[in-house]
């Protein structure tokens, strides 16, 4: 019997371990002190809390001092210390970060200093490795600031901004120029932001590691603060959305890349996650953009409307009718990323679309479809077990179901989904790969078959 579910190579170690643990989720509890705009300022004249959010968190290694009211990260133990703010909501505006480190006593050689600045959606805006009294160079290559992934400073250019002495860092994240600017000590560096990036901060992250101890000598942090800002700057503008017209449908506003001759093309639809929701008509279309590239001009017309706040099917129905009298078209796939996901498979209940591509989503609810599905899990993801129900009764109602699960989280797996091998060919002629092995769980048990 031709199995229904592929999944690669790679997955099947990762869920075959799966077979004999199950996945616990422990809600962390959460601090009530709450992140204040447009200004917050940790000077740490007392110690941080233990745990929640909107609040720094130290662990491992990393200590309150009492005596330098500072948060030290002692040499007196090898291992890793850090502090972390985690921000909830995100701050969804312009922001600056500042704080001090100072390094105390002398050198000491396998110490390493990090921080990051991450969004939302775990994109690192702001990533620095540092070996803090690399003076003469000799750690080459591990000193590097990078700068949403782009390498704004490298060695000698920061080898000596960190050491026995009190360092100041600022750093200025302004999405609205999409410039970063990173002042450290004496030196200044600058970066730009991508257009897809999501514009707003998640997360500020700061450890050293070190494999050597000594009593005396230590890095601490100092006078952490996060404040928004109004940016001066103009605007950036983004010449890629040129390519893309806007159009509504169904009362729902969206971006449309359609062919010359668009008329019985394929209709390929992307639903973003709650990260995207909004009113610029503008943000879902970056989240869709891993799997818009890989079509050519001719290929398919591209849509990507836009919710507020929620994905209704009602009106995701009257939009994708409302396209495909447009286009005189009836090859519809739906692509829809986490709360898209579950927007997806709603559709495929009562057949609005002929193929979905639900990505780290499910459906508690859904018996059976005559959609073609190919379903994505990240075998870390947190609702790993309700993605795999969903899939399982599909499966075993003989609906027509791929499902691929990869060894990350949810909410990183969506680039990896679009470069699946096939996944082009099935959107547009129901073609996949065929260079899988099968694997089917049910209850906790598994088949596998090599293909």
């Amino acid at each position: 019997m031709k199995m229904k579910r592929f999944i690669s190579l790679v997955t099947v170690f990762a869920m075959c371990i799966s077979i004999f643990a199950s996945l616990t989720i422990t809600a962390q509890a959460e601090e009530t002190v709450s992140y204040t705009s447009p200004s917050t300022v940790w000077d740490f004249n007392a110690a941080p809390a233990g745990t929640g959010i909107n609040t720094p968190i130290i662990s491992d290694q990393a200590e309150y001092d009492l005596e330098d009211k500072s948060i030290k990260f002692p040499a007196a133990a090898k291992g890793t210390g850090t502090l972390t703010l985690d921000l909830s909501p995100a701050v969804n505006s312009d922001v600056e970060i500042e704080f001090d480190t100072t390094g105390h006593d002398k050198t000491l050689g396998q110490q390493y200093i990090y921080f990051t600045v991450t969004n939302s959606e775990g994109d690192e805006i702001v990533s620095l490795t540092a070996h803090p009294y690399d003076a003469t160079g000799s750690y080459a290559g591990v000193n590097k600031l990078l700068i949403c992934g782009e390498q704004a400073a490298v060695d000698a250019d920061i080898s000596a901004l960190f050491g026995a002495k009190t360092t100041q860092v600022k750093l200025t994240v302004d999405y609205t120029a999409r410039k970063v600017t990173a002042v450290i000590g004496d030196k200044t560096f600058n970066g730009t932001i991508p257009a897809k990036a999501m514009k707003d901060l998640g997360q500020f992250k700061f450890w050293v590691s070190r494999s050597k101890k000594a009593e005396s000598r230590y890095i601490s942090l100092d006078n952490l603060s996060v404040k928004e800002f109004t940016s001066t700057e103009t605007p950036a503008v983004d010449e890629s959305l040129n390519a893309y017209t806007s159009a509504t449908y169904g009362g729902v506003a969206s971006r449309i890349k359609a062919p010359e001759n668009a008329t019985g093309k394929p209709i390929v639809i992307f639903l973003s996650s709650s990260s995207r929701f909004g009113t610029d008509n503008e943000g879902q279309l970056y989240q869709a953009e891993d799997f818009f590239k890989l079509f050519n001009d001719n290929d398919a017309i591209l849509a990507a409307p836009q919710a507020s706040t929620a994905w209704d099917a009602t009106s995701l129905k009257a939009y994708i009718d409302g396209i495909k009298a447009a286009y005189n078209s009836t090859d519809v796939t739906v692509i829809g990323n986490l709360e898209g996901a579950a927007a997806a498979y709603a559709l495929a209940k009562d057949n609005t679309a002929g193929k979905i591509i639900p990505i780290s989503g499910y459906d508690s609810t859904i018996i059976t479809t005559t959609a073609k599905v190919w379903a994505f899990g990240g075998y870390n993801d947190e609702n790993i077990s309700n993605i795999r129900t969903t899939v399982n009764t599909l499966q075993k109602a003989k609906a027509d179901v791929l499902y691929t699960e990869l060894p990350f989280d949810g909410s990183g797996i969506l680039d990896k989904a679009a470069s699946a091998d096939g996944i082009k060919d099935w959107i547009l002629s129901d073609v996949a790969a065929s260079k899988t092995v099968d694997l089917v769980i049910f209850m906790g048990q598994s088949n596998m078959a090599g293909r």
